[in-house]
């Protein structure tokens, strides 16, 4: 998947653009902090999100009282589309949702609706008499088949799918029935306002959500909006490991290159000047040191 770095919005001006750091932000309490991220979390249009969370006994230790929240992201347009990526982890034996990812990823016409993912278990080397990959496109299956119940929408000749997502424990069966049955009100929660609570969704060990948002100028004078969300506590390595990633974007025009081609060849070229002073001020010094041997 995708990381996402934690800054405060990016600014991109038509010849420059302009980082603003979270380095010297801080916040009172959570409160403070969860408003913070919810000024940053809004969600482009044409795209909802929602979670719901609910009790489940692992098949691997059925005493264990435990949540799962499941989380959605959604396109409006119930043909979904063609336009998305994806970058996985190159490891050898990646989880079931990743093995699905891949092929979609390799079809030329595949089209999604959106993302389906859970937390608490991971759907890596689950065992059993299924699949994991086969559960996992079982409740993508779910959850397409849902959207378009609660869309009135029937017969539907859209061939996109949900793309699956999960993290957690590894060698556990993820619940596929309990996840089925609470699609409906999963669906129920989607919402057109915000990214948080999705970010909070796919949190694990992670101690608070992680999510960004970018606006960007268009040639038209409109402003194209990317938002981000991550999960993941040092879980970067090896190959992005078990870190998840999304991102949602909406512009109506082509962006400019000059956006981001001026600023990167002018600090490029900065860079470069000041190597060269360093490098001048080096010979020198060595120089002087030089003389200063003869002389002493």
């Amino acid at each position: 998947m995708i990381r996402l770095l934690l800054h405060r919005p990016t600014i991109f001006h038509s010849h420059t653009f302009q980082f603003l750091s979270t380095t010297t932000e801080t916040f009172q309490n959570k409160k403070q902090h969860l408003q913070f991220l919810q000024d940053q979390a809004t969600l482009p249009s044409g795209f909802s999100a929602g979670i719901s969370t609910f009790k489940f006994s692992p098949q691997e230790l059925p005493t264990l009282d435990a949540s799962m929240t499941l989380t959605m992201l959604s396109l409006d347009d119930p043909n979904g589309t063609a336009a998305w990526s994806a970058m996985y982890t190159k490891n050898a034996f990646p989880g079931s949702p990743v093995t699905v990812g891949k092929d979609l990823l390799a079809d030329p016409i595949s089209r999604i609706q959106g993302i389906i993912c859970n937390n608490k278990i991971s759907n890596v080397f689950p065992g059993g008499k299924i699949s994991g990959v086969d559960n996992a496109k079982k409740v993508a299956q779910s959850a397409l088949n849902e959207l378009n119940r609660a869309n009135n929408i029937t017969n539907s000749t859209s061939t996109s799918t949900f793309l699956p997502s999960s993290t957690g424990v590894i060698g556990w069966r993820i619940p596929v029935d309990e996840m089925i049955q609470e699609m409906p009100t999963l669906i129920q929660n989607l919402d057109n306002k915000s990214a948080l609570p999705a970010a909070q969704g796919i949190m694990t060990t992670d101690l608070y959500p992680k999510v960004r948002g970018v606006e960007i100028p268009c040639e038209n004078g409109d402003l194209g909006l990317l938002t981000g969300i991550a999960k993941g506590a040092g879980m970067i390595e090896p190959n992005m490991a078990t870190m998840l990633g999304k991102t949602l974007k909406r512009y109506k025009a082509r962006i400019k290159m000059t956006a981001i081609y001026y600023p990167f060849c002018s600090m490029l070229f900065y860079s470069f000047l000041l190597t060269c002073i360093i490098y001048f001020f080096l010979i020198f010094l060595v120089f002087v040191l030089i003389l200063l041997q003869f002389f002493l």
